[in-house]
């Protein structure tokens, strides 16, 4: 008589490791399945390509063709997993949310450790979304993951995407050995390929955003059309300037007329109890506990004044 599997079918968790390649798997055999072009980008298939030096990845990341997400989401929620919706009050800002560059729909499933980031766009990328698309796709390959052939960027559109994430935040974990780590990897490769990102450079509207790649590469230069100058000026507000949440409260503030500029700073100082505990769950909700995660937003808004108000002011000039 066989053994019984089903109650350690029950109690099964994927680890980490597991889910993120099998997921690559899912999503590219639900967009098979839906006719939807994707390209897998960052994550394991920037490793494989040694776009990106190898570490451990906690999420999915697909660019998906115009259009698209709207069959890959249905797909993906009968499947069980659902958008995770809950975006803080920075998002709401009429003026800072112009520079955190939304991008992309995530994707959680209960019984997955892994989130799916579905990228409609990629930030600095500032060619309109249809042509960066095609343009990743025309030289598109595959790499296997979780043995299963998923369609992703060349090395060339990885490093780009590795090095404008790196560049968009620049003060962020692993940004600057993930830059140089893309620099080396084009470098390897010759002339042809230095030659090559800068042509990928100016076809997806890059060429200024990437600037600090293409220098160091000695990269030629290559002619384009001029990119967007207010979304070029967004990328360099972002890009030297503070991820921080209270940059973009300060870049609200100084675009806000006087009359609002109270409301706007309750707004800002005093998050409601939901937002507060949103990022730490399993916290009680106490006097005490509230107290404590309103003092440490004080604090870090401090240590982020300097840079915030730079950012702010610089918010009000052209691309540069």
């Amino acid at each position: 008589m066989g053994r019984d599997w089903s109650s350690l079918a029950e109690t099964a968790e994927l680890r980490m490791s597991e889910a993120v390649p099998l997921a690559h798997a899912l999503v590219a055999r639900l967009a098979e399945l839906e006719d939807v072009r994707i390209l897998f980008i960052k994550g394991p298939t920037a490793v494989a390509l040694g776009a990106r030096p190898p570490r451990p990845s906690t999420d999915v990341d697909v660019l998906c063709e115009a259009g698209g997400l709207e069959k890959l989401g249905p797909a993906l929620e009968r499947c069980g997993w659902r958008k995770r919706v809950a975006k803080s009050s920075v998002h709401e800002l009429e003026h800072a949310s112009k520079y955190l560059f939304e991008h992309s729909v995530h994707y959680i499933h209960d019984e997955w450790p892994c989130d799916l980031d579905i990228h409609f766009n990629f930030p600095g990328f500032l060619a309109p979304d249809e042509v960066v698309f095609e343009e990743l796709w025309r030289r598109r390959t595959t790499v296997e993951v979780a043995n299963w052939p998923v369609p992703c960027a060349d090395l060339l559109g990885q490093a780009a995407i590795v090095s404008l994430h790196s560049l968009r935040d620049p003060d962020l974990g692993d940004g600057r050995t993930d830059l140089d780590h893309a620099a080396q990897a084009l470098r390897e490769h010759g002339q042809e390929t230095v030659g090559g990102i800068a042509a990928l450079a100016a076809a997806t509207g890059s060429s200024e955003t990437l600037r600090p790649l293409l220098a160091d590469l000695g990269a030629p230069a290559v002619s384009s059309p001029p990119s967007d100058p207010e979304l070029l000026r967004r990328w360099q507000v972002r890009s030297k300037g503070d991820r921080a949440p209270t940059t973009s409260w300060l870049i609200e503030l100084r675009h806000t007329s006087w009359r609002k500029k109270p409301q706007l700073i309750r707004r800002g100082l005093f998050l409601s109890t939901d937002e507060l505990y949103s990022v730490h769950v399993g916290l009680p909700p106490t006097r005490r506990n509230t107290a404590e995660l309103q003092m440490r937003r004080w604090w870090r808004a401090m240590r982020h004044l300097r840079r915030g108000i730079a950012a702010a002011i610089r918010s009000d000039g052209p691309a540069q």
